[in-house]
C-alpha cells in the first residue's frame, strides 16, 4: 500500500503516523517521546506493557540511537501510531513542532489542571508528582492565596487593579508584557535550562473579567506567546506549561458562561488534563475528564446516566485533547 506523503513547511512527513522522514526530525520525534513519558512518570518497561513495542527498541526511538547501525530508527507507522495515542500526543503538535526548525522550542506539555476542592494552595507537591524534569518552575499565584515559598518554585500575585489587570477588560497582550517583564526579574537569581511555567489564576481571572471566553480563546496561543517570553529571557522554552482552573469558580461562572462548552474547548486547547481532588489524590487522561464532567451534570439529567455518558466520552475527549495545536493561555 502507498504511503501518502505531506510536504509540511518545505518538509516531507508520512502520514497516517505522522513520521517525520530525515534524521533531525527523527530525533525531534524520540526527543518528545521521552519527554512526555517522563512526564507521565511511565518507566520504559511500563511503556512496553502498555504499546506491546519493546523497552530496548522505545529506548532506541528515545535516543535517536540504534545500538546495531548506529543511525536513528525510523519506526514503523504502526510503531508510532501505538506511542503517539499511549502517550497522548498529537501527530499534528509533532508536525508542527518539526516544522518551526526550532530544536531549541522542543515539546511543551500544555496542562489543563483542574482543581475539584475547594483547596488552592500547595501547588509545588502535584507539581513534584505530575512532572520530571523541570529544574525551575515560575508561578502567576492565585490573587487570593499568598505565593509558595518553595524550593525550585518562584511565584507572584497579579493583582486585580493593577498591571496585567488594571481593569476587568482581559488584554492578553498585557499578560504577555508583564509576564517577560517579571520574569526579566530572576536572570540574575535562577539560569533555567529546562523551566516551567504555571499560571494559577486561570478560571478566578475569568470571574474577575466582563469577558470571561477571552481567557478560554487565549488558550489556543498560550503555549507559543508564553513560551517565546520565558524564551526570550532564559534561552530555552517551558517543558511544562500548566494552567489551573478550579471547579468553585466554573459553578460561580455558569450563569455568564456555558460551562460544558467551556470545558470541551479546555480539553481540546490542552495536551495533557490532570484533576486534584479535595484529598489532594490526582488523576490523569480519561479518568480527569470523566471526573471533571461528573462535577458538571447538566440539570434533568440523572447521575446514573451523566455517568455512563462521561465515562465513555472521556475516554474519546482524552485521545482527542492532545489533538490541541503547539501553540496554546494560561
Amino acid at each position: 500500500m502507498p504511503e501518502r506523503v505531506r510536504d509540511v513547511g518545505g518538509r516531507q512527513f508520512r502520514m497516517e503516523g505522522v513520521l517525520p522522514i530525515d534524521e533531525r526530525q527523527l530525533v525531534d520525534f524520540g526527543r518528545a517521546v521521552r519527554e512526555r513519558r517522563l512526564a507521565m512518570r511511565l518507566s520504559l518497561r511500563a511503556l512496553a506493557e502498555i504499546t506491546g513495542v519493546s523497552a530496548s527498541y522505545i529506548s532506541a526511538i528515545e535516543t535517536a540511537r540504534n545500538s546495531t547501525t548506529g543511525r536513528a530508527p525510523e519506526p514503523s507507522i504502526s510503531v508510532a501510531d501505538k506511542l503517539l495515542r499511549a502517550l497522548e500526543l498529537s501527530p499534528e503538535l509533532l508536525v508542527t513542532r518539526c516544522a518551526r526548525g526550532d530544536d531549541s522550542y522542543g515539546f511543551c506539555n500544555h496542562m489543563l489542571l483542574y482543581r475539584l476542592s475547594e483547596h488552592r494552595g500547595g501547588l509545588k507537591p502535584v507539581l513534584d508528582q505530575l512532572f520530571d524534569g523541570v529544574d525551575q518552575w515560575f508561578c502567576v499565584a492565585d490573587p487570593g492565596n499568598e505565593p509558595e515559598a518553595e524550593p525550585q518554585i518562584i511565584a507572584w500575585r497579579w493583582p486585580f487593579g493593577a498591571n496585567p489587570y488594571p481593569d476587568s477588560y482581559l488584554e492578553p497582550a498585557r499578560i504577555i508584557e508583564a509576564l517577560e517583564l517579571q520574569l526579566r526579574k530572576y536572570t540574575g537569581v535562577v539560569s533555567p535550562s529546562r523551566p516551567g511555567l504555571v499560571i494559577a489564576d486561570c478560571s478566578c481571572v475569568m470571574r474577575w473579567v466582563v469577558n470571561p471566553e477571552s481567557e478560554v480563546d487565549f488558550e489556543t496561543r498560550w503555549v507559543e506567546l508564553s513560551g517565546d517570553a520565558v524564551r526570550r529571557v532564559f534561552g530555552s522554552a517551558p517543558i511544562a506549561n500548566v494552567c489551573v482552573y478550579d471547579h468553585s469558580d466554573m459553578e460561580t461562572l455558569s450563569s455568564r458562561i456555558d460551562v460544558l462548552d467551556t470545558l470541551m474547548r479546555l480539553f481540546g486547547s490542552h495536551t495533557s488534563v490532570a484533576t486534584i481532588d479535595s484529598e489532594n489524590r490526582i488523576q490523569r487522561g480519561s479518568a480527569a475528564i470523566a471526573a471533571i464532567l461528573r462535577e458538571s451534570r447538566p440539570s434533568g439529567v440523572s447521575s446514573a446516566a451523566w455517568r455512563g455518558l462521561t465515562s465513555a466520552a472521556a475516554v474519546t475527549l482524552a485521545r482527542n485533547c492532545s489533538s490541541a495545536s503547539g501553540s496554546s493561555a494560561g
